[in-house]
């Protein structure tokens, strides 16, 4: 059985649930979208200010927002007393360097081996693998981006709190800027959530706490529900419940909800085209769906899915990879060295019909997302496995062909990816969190071609990132939990 680190892994029993049978095109109101024609005729793909994805709502494409951009305006709320964190404006590090791409490491390429960290010993004074900026006028210091340059300024703390496990960001607060969810998970039971209200210019408010209920929390996403205020679900993985709480668009979350099962990362995701989301979460036999109406949640799960997986399940993602209208998941299985991807019909009961299976024999992968990497306009699939990333090119636009994957360096540890245009060159990028340390940004070449990493060092142990336009300057930045902060990676500052 292949080894991974990103959580504790049990032997777990496998069942057979059959699936039902709907209309092959349900609507897509409130689906998640990535481009305007991803929804039907009268709806347009409504996207927040830096958020690489969005939800179909009704209503013509706005005339400023292009052929396939969304536009800004999901919006939510926060709620807590201050919380005396970090002055999210200091620098955590203290050497007023940016990272730059003179800090790589690796090869791009399909390498076939996994686990090698290379290139972390310069001699010649310029920055290493390991190390931020170093020598005399590092790239993008001055401001000065140059075209294709890549370069992040140190990471800012936004909520400090033992011990950050999961970000996730979105307009909380409805003011047009993104802001900022941490969970932690101290191990005492008394974890909870902090949120960071964004300025957009890439400062932050002092964090403040949200409370989730007693536990430990490791995954968190923020998602518009029915009222399309941005509403709160965590995975308590100490109990096996998950805690949502609703956003009220003011600035404050009522309602903590508890949902028994769940553990280890979780969606919000409306699986049956009906407007309302669904939850959907693995558990430690199963994968099971809470079928959501008018943004609440059953106590217990509406349908369970045991389709030949072998658990657990360790990441997950949602998108239209296909036609159809209704949403694919994508899922990690380590202990079968396998990406599965779960075509949904929009059924009552079980959702999902037969999958497709990509298989990456001796690898474990921990967790998946997906972006455009060869700009052809269909989403592909990445997966972090130990050391690297692996990608897929959906070469039909069609969710079940992809081409033989490709394998790309990033530091040791693999724990979470995300995909952005981190150089603005119209093809997604890909950046991962590891357990040795730092965070590694690769720039896709065509989508089966990266270029070397960019290894940013960071003060903890990262397990989880997301990806939004904080300063709202048009590129991508990172957000990262790391252990012992959530942190924040401007790029090309």
């Amino acid at each position: 059985m292949p080894m991974f680190t990103r959580r504790l892994i049990l032997p777990f029993s496998l069942g057979l649930v059959a699936g039902a049978c709907a209309d092959p095109t349900p609507p897509t109101l409130n689906q998640k979208c990535f481009h305007h024609e991803d929804c039907d005729d009268g709806q347009f793909c409504e996207r927040a200010e830096g958020k690489p994805d969005g939800l179909c709502r009704e209503g013509d494409v706005p005339d400023d927002a292009g052929s396939d951009d969304g536009v800004a305006g999901t919006t939510g709320g926060s709620d807590g007393e201050p919380s005396g964190d970090t002055d999210p404006t200091s620098t955590s590090n203290g050497t007023g360097n940016p990272v730059t791409d003179s800090a790589t490491a690796g090869s791009s390429g399909d390498q076939g081996t996994t686990g090698d960290d290379t290139d972390s010993d310069d001699s010649d004074g310029s920055t290493d693998s390991t190390s931020g900026s170093t020598g005399s006028d590092p790239a993008c210091a001055d401001g000065a981006v140059d075209e294709g340059e890549l370069c992040f300024d140190n990471p800012v703390t936004v909520a400090s709190e033992s011990t950050v496990r999961g970000v996730d960001a979105a307009d909380i607060d409805g003011d047009g800027h993104i802001d900022i969810a941490a969970v932690y998970h101290p191990g005492n039971g008394l974890g909870a959530a902090r949120i960071a209200m964004g300025e957009g210019d890439g400062s932050f408010a002092p964090a403040q706490p949200v409370s989730l209920g007693t536990g430990g929390y490791e995954r968190v996403v923020l998602a518009p529900f029915g009222d399309l205020d941005v509403d709160m679900c965590a995975v308590d993985t100490l109990q096996n419940e998950i805690s949502c709480v609703r956003g009220d668009g003011n600035g404050g979350f009522r309602n903590v909800s508890t949902h028994s099962g769940g553990s280890f990362d979780l969606l919000l995701v409306d699986l049956n085209g009906d407007g309302d989301l669904d939850l959907l979460t693995p558990n430690s036999e199963f994968m099971q769906g809470y079928t959501g109406d008018n943004e609440t949640f059953p106590p217990t799960a509406s349908w369970l899915d045991e389709d030949n997986v072998q658990f657990p399940i360790v990441g997950m993602e949602h998108a239209q990879l296909g036609g159809g209208g209704l949403p694919d998941i994508i899922v990690a299985t380590p202990n079968q060295s396998r990406v599965r991807i779960l075509h949904t019909d929009g059924g009552p009961g079980n959702p999902f019909t037969t999958p497709t299976i990509l298989n990456i024999p001796g690898e474990a992968p921990v967790d998946v997302a997906v972006g455009d990497f060869n700009g052809d306009g269909d989403l592909d699939v990445a997966a972090a496995v130990e050391g690297g990333v692996r990608v897929w090119i959906n070469t039909n636009g069609n969710g079940v062909d992809f081409d033989a994957p490709t394998l790309h360096d990033v530091d040791p540890g693999t724990v979470g990816v995300k995909a952005g245009d981190f150089n603005n060159d119209g093809l997604d990028d890909i950046v991962s969190a590891n357990t040795s340390g730092t965070v590694s940004v690769v720039l896709s070449v065509d989508g089966t071609m990266f270029d070397p990493q960019v290894s940013i060092p960071m003060p903890g142990t990262p397990y989880d990132l997301a990806v939004a336009d904080f300063n709202e300057d048009g590129s991508p930045d990172i957000v990262v939990a790391d252990g012992n902060a959530a942190r924040v990676l401007l790029s090309n500052p």
